[in-house]
């Protein structure tokens, strides 16, 4: 009688069962130069829970000549059957080692002696890497589970690692960040077991993660005699005192002895810092942006009355002109009137001259407001 092996029951000692074997779908790994610890798992499961391993270890050896017709034909049956399912689950490559074995246990002892020596470099190769493992940019999660499945392949060749000392690899690999969390878990009285050390990881890592929110780059314009000039520049944390017409990165300038009291003194690029000056009366003095001088702004400067007047703006990237919170001006032209408090529409007779040499007469997207 031939039994499968999926019959729960087995009595070796019956002379009429015989446990056959389906390499094909019990041991799906094939034995090849890589892998031993893993295919010596699955045969070694499998002949456990047949009640076959007897036959490789050398604990059930073939019967002495003595014995009766019957038992040393069982036996003989049974070890052939063992054999074959051997030689089917290893590789084109590793079969005609073991294709010369007349028994079991015969193979087996070939394939042990050829791996012991890869299967001894193969331990200390995972232990160094479990031990030089660093956690790096990877995510936590990805870290532990790197880490794990070294564990678990040193479990594979008979060298597995204590809870405790996976712990502790795990813990030295992480990032400087941890160093908290670390202390925390090797200060307590018990493990922690691997389950929860993965869930207080996952949870420390996001909150590392909310409390390092990039700050949103912000937007000042400079601004040149003649010509304006949009930049984008990142935040910066502690801003010098400001001074009206200035740019937001510079000092304020001691006031000239020289100059009346209580104005301030121009920056370098020409432009004074306001477009009114008080006067020695109490009242505000217009001032001129172009040449400094009271009584009339720029657009009535005898200075520029022979100079064409071209109002000209242009976007760059990033410049070393001096930053300026405002510019003084007194007409502002944007695409997006979302950016004024106060706005109007012009209706001069001023146009507007764009540099790819189209443009639009007063009306169209520009629009100005009285400072």
């Amino acid at each position: 009688m031939t039994s499968n092996s999926g019959e729960s029951v087995i009595n070796l000692d019956d002379t009429n069962t015989v446990i056959t074997l389906n390499p094909a779908s019990q041991l799906p790994a094939k034995l090849s130069g890589d892998n031993f610890p893993t295919w010596r798992a699955q045969l070694f499961t499998l002949l456990r829970g047949l009640d076959l391993l007897k036959f490789l270890d050398g604990t059930h050896p073939a019967p002495a000549a003595t014995a009766t017709p019957a038992v040393r034909t069982h036996w003989f049956r049974q070890d052939q059957l063992l054999l074959h399912a051997i030689l089917a689950s290893v590789s084109p490559g590793i079969a005609p080692y073991v294709s010369a074995a007349e028994s079991s246990r015969e193979a087996w002892t070939i394939l042990e002696r050829m791996f012991a020596g890869q299967s001894r470099q193969r331990v200390i190769h995972l232990k160094e890497k479990l031990h030089r493992e660093k956690q790096g940019n990877r995510p936590v999660s990805i870290y532990l589970q790197t880490m794990r499945t070294t564990a678990a392949e040193l479990a594979l060749v008979n060298d597995p690692v204590a809870p405790e000392d996976l712990i502790l690899h795990i813990l030295r690999g992480l990032r400087e960040e941890y160093g908290q969390l670390s202390a925390a878990i090797r200060a307590r009285d018990t493990t922690i077991r691997l389950e929860d050390l993965h869930d207080r990881l996952v949870d420390f890592e996001a909150d590392l993660a909310a409390t390092h929110v990039p700050a949103a780059p912000t937007t000042a314009f400079s601004s040149s005699r003649g010509r304006s000039r949009a930049h984008t520049q990142p935040r910066r944390s502690s801003p010098t005192p400001l001074s009206y017409g200035y740019d937001h990165y510079t000092q304020r300038r001691p006031p000239s002895p020289h100059s009346p009291r209580g104005s301030s003194s121009r920056p370098s690029s020409g432009y004074s810092s306001s477009p009114t000056a008080p006067s020695l009366l109490g009242r505000p003095q217009l001032m001129c942006q172009f040449c400094d001088k009271p009584g009339h702004s720029a657009k009535d400067c005898y200075r520029l009355r022979d100079r064409p007047q071209v109002h000209h703006t242009t976007t760059m990237h990033h410049s070393d002109a001096g930053w300026l919170v405002d510019s003084a001006a007194t007409n502002h032209m944007t695409p997006d009137l979302g950016g004024l408090s106060l706005y109007s529409d012009y209706t001069g007779p001023d146009e507007v001259l764009i540099g790819d040499g189209s443009g639009s007469s007063h009306g169209g997207a520009a629009a100005s407001r009285p400072e």
